[in-house]
């Protein structure tokens, strides 16, 4: 039975049919399906968002339009459209979470959080048209007129009532032959800090650089707590269409909404139509998103949400460690390179061909793979995934120029047995899932989470270390203006704020996606690895359709043939093999177990080892399997930790172990501790000097001290008896006793006097 449509579902209909490209009766007769079944992107389901809102006064649920819900659920959803309150008059203004976000990791790190775009233009330059539509441009949204002011409660928003930046004439650097417009870009992110000096003016800058007669550069340089990759978007569109309407007035504009576009002198002579520049009445205020804030704060549900992402999310380690050549660093700096890469044709159809069978985005097919490549290196079947979500569910926000987007925690379950399509929509419903919930800050996820606040430490961000984005630009290569041509250009800043992030940056005509990562975490050779992975893993999931999870491996051709080299018995170093738990083929600079193949292919014999190739095809041993436990997504060496705790003086033997749940994002480290001397306080000895030895998330979280290690029937350490009688540091300082602890061995010695009697 389908839920009864909600009024004016008739005319959503045609909205739907609009945007989807497909007759009206077609849509009526398939509303049993859900949104990506029938076609729909997230592009598509933001515009259905808007156009609802604009023409029929309706509210669409974003969450329920994404997910893999039937229309018939969504439009039964449908409820009127709020009004949105009038624009505040408040000369200072709270800022929004996200801006906060920004302006206090700025401090941190000590590097400028700013943002790099350009516009090409070839072509005669009107200057002051040019110069005019910038203004014009300012004048409509206040976000490029606003200053952040420090307090001693964190900032807040001064929106300056009237503020002109002119254009910033910057001579084109040396390029020896080279981009000029990477030249000028890569000056310009050296300099932005320079550039954007405070001095009570916005963070905002257009920096116009001339190559030739009828060759610029116009560059938007600009903070990061002011836009996201929307906003750009929106204003480079703006922008374009108020310069063609301005050198050519006499040119109808179609009625602004997003998407709309203008035609323009040469639109017919090559590149896309003109954007719309945007109408004269001043742009919605960012402070929609807290007034939505405090909404949900006042109706209880964000409480609500709060709670069921966070028990959502309770079963899942908030850290993943990919490998690497690269030692960890002490300290994570946030230093970064991207790596831009293209896909081909078979591999675009292959992911296309996937997203069809599987009623889901192409977005979380390259998701899927993605999180696939992840896991077959790091050994783990579930974590966590940065997705980058823009709360723009409204169609007043569409229009906003603000950060909007925010990181939220996806959930990432790797099933070997389940078919690749079942994996595809389970990783399309994970994202909706996360979009219902992305009002719910990082931060209080994190308090949330088992381990998420006290296995934090400053070798990594903070539950986050893998993300993926979907650029939500929706810009073309190329465009005609005013007698231009204009290409658009972003520049990367050389800041990441993960290990290793995936972005797709275009779809349509060639796909481009870029690897950011880390430069301390993993090496520009281990990058193209990974994006030789991805590709991998979108053309298995095409050739195993239908077949187990367990068939895509992510493993590229060339890689398959240099393992097939090292089982070979008979090649130079050969006879090995690395295999994950359940058997599976793990990728060269993957963790799995060492298997020696010296007797045959056919005839396998386990070392116990782990370990890993690297990138000079070198064999790394990791340690014995039985000495390494994966705690909150750490996969620590228990050697390590005994041996710190074995050189105090006053330690006669020690032992450390992992208990607790069989679930590592609930496994506990314990450390049991033989005394040479009794000492008053123990624990208030031994933990802090095992916290000068190590980093914080190698700390037992559990102690006892015992006088003698107990042992099982078996001979080995009776974990379940050291369970039993460990206490954490945190209950000892609260005045828990321990000293009875050291009758452990005593008391077990006298049982077993008993059972021999």
């Amino acid at each position: 039975m389908t839920p009864d449509p909600a009024p004016g579902a008739g005319s959503l209909l045609d909205v739907l049919a609009s945007v989807l490209e497909m007759p009206a009766e077609e849509v009526a007769a398939r509303l049993g399906e859900s949104f990506f079944g029938l076609g729909g992107t997230s592009l598509d389901a933001m515009e259905i968002v808007d156009r609802a809102e604009e023409e029929l006064g309706l509210t669409v649920d974003v969450g329920h339009l994404l997910g893999m819900a039937p229309l018939s659920t969504v439009l039964a959803a449908c409820v009127p459209a709020r009004v949105p309150p009038p624009a505040p008059t408040a000369d200072r203004r709270p800022v929004l979470p996200e801006q906060e976000s920004f302006l206090s990791a700025e401090r941190l790190i000590g590097a400028p959080m700013h943002h790099v775009s350009g516009a090409e233009l070839t072509g005669p330059l009107d200057e002051e048209a040019l110069r005019e539509a910038v203004r014009l441009l300012v004048v409509r949204h206040e976000s490029l007129r606003t200053v952040f002011e420090e307090t001693e409660d964190g900032h807040l928003r001064h929106v300056l009532p009237d503020w002109r930046p002119g254009l910033v004439r910057l001579e084109p650097p040396g390029t020896a032959g080279g981009d000029p417009v990477a030249a000028v870009h890569a000056e310009l992110a050296r300099t932005s800090a320079d550039l954007l000096a405070d001095g009570g003016r916005p963070a905002v800058a257009f920096v116009l650089t001339r190559f030739a007669d009828r060759h610029h550069l116009l560059s938007l340089v600009v903070h990061r707590a002011l836009v996201d990759g929307w906003s750009i978007g929106l204003l480079w569109r703006e922008l374009t269409g108020r310069y063609a309407a301005l050198t050519a007035p006499a040119v109808p504009v179609v009625p602004p909404g997003p998407g709309a576009v203008v035609s323009g002198p040469g639109a017919a002579s090559g590149g896309s139509a003109v954007p719309d520049p945007g109408g004269e009445a001043p742009a919605p205020s960012p402070d929609l998103l807290l007034d939505r804030w405090a909404d949900l704060a006042a109706t209880g549900d964000l409480d609500r949400l709060t709670r069921r992402r966070v028990e959502q999310l309770g079963g899942f380690p908030p850290i993943v460690e990919l490998p690497g050549d690269l030692p960890r660093p002490a300290e994570f700096d946030f230093r970064g390179s991207r790596l831009t890469f293209t896909l081909d044709a078979r591999t675009r159809d292959a992911a296309e061909r996937s997203a069809g069978r599987a009623g889901v985005t192409v977005t979380a097919v390259l998701l899927a793979a993605w999180q696939l490549v992840v896991a077959r290196r790091c050994a783990m079947d579930r974590f966590l995934v940065g997705v980058g979500v823009a709360r723009r569910d409204r169609a007043s926000a569409t229009r906003l120029v603000a950060p909007c987007v925010r990181t939220v925690p996806i959930r990432c379950v790797i099933d070997d047995a389940e078919p690749v399509e079942e994996y595809l929509r389970r990783t399309a419903r994970a994202v909706a899932e996360g979009v219902v919930s992305a009002d719910v800050p990082l931060g209080v996820i994190s308090r949330g989470l088992p381990g998420g606040r006290a296995m934090a430490d400053r070798r990594r961000v903070p539950l986050l270390q893998i993300t993926f984005s979907a650029q939500e630009t929706v810009l073309p290569e190329q465009v005609r203006a005013g007698g231009l041509t204009v290409r658009y250009h972003e520049a990367f800043t050389g800041l990441v704020a993960a290990d290793a992030g995936l972005s797709v940056l275009r779809w349509d005509p060639t796909p481009r996606l870029a690897l950011d990562h880390a430069t301390a975490v993993l090496t520009a050779a281990e990058a193209r690895v990974l994006a030789e992975a991805l590709r991998a893993a979108l053309r298995g999931f095409d050739s195993g359709h239908g077949r187990p999870l367990a068939r895509v491996r992510t493993i590229p051709a060339r890689q398959r043939r240099w393992l097939r080299r090292r089982r070979d018995a008979r090649s130079p170093g050969g006879g090995l093999v690395i295999l994950d738990e359940r058997g599976g083929l793990v990728p060269p600079g993957g963790v799995g177990e060492l298997w020696h193949a010296d007797a045959g292919p056919a005839a396998l014999r386990r070392s116990g080892d782990l370990a890993r190739w690297d990138g000079a095809g070198r064999l790394r041993l990791l340690g014995r399997r039985d000495e390494q436990v994966t705690v909150f997504g750490h996969r620590l060496d228990l050697t390590e930790i005994r041996d710190r705790i074995r050189s105090h003086p006053d330690v006669a033997d020690a032992v450390v172990a992992g208990t607790g749940a069989d679930d590592p994002a609930h496994r506990l480290l314990l450390a049991a501790v033989v005394l040479r001397r009794p000492l008053d306080d123990p624990l208030g000895v031994l933990v802090p000097f095992t916290a000068e030895g190590l980093p914080r998330y190698m700390l037992p979280s559990r102690w006892a001290i015992v006088d003698a290690i107990p042992t099982s029937p078996d001979g080995g350490h009776d974990l379940r008896r050291l369970e039993h009688l460990a206490i954490s540091p945190n209950r000892h300082s609260s005045g828990a006793p321990v000293s009875g602890l050291r009758n452990a061995g005593a008391e077990r010695r006298s049982d077993e006097g008993r059972h021999r009697a």
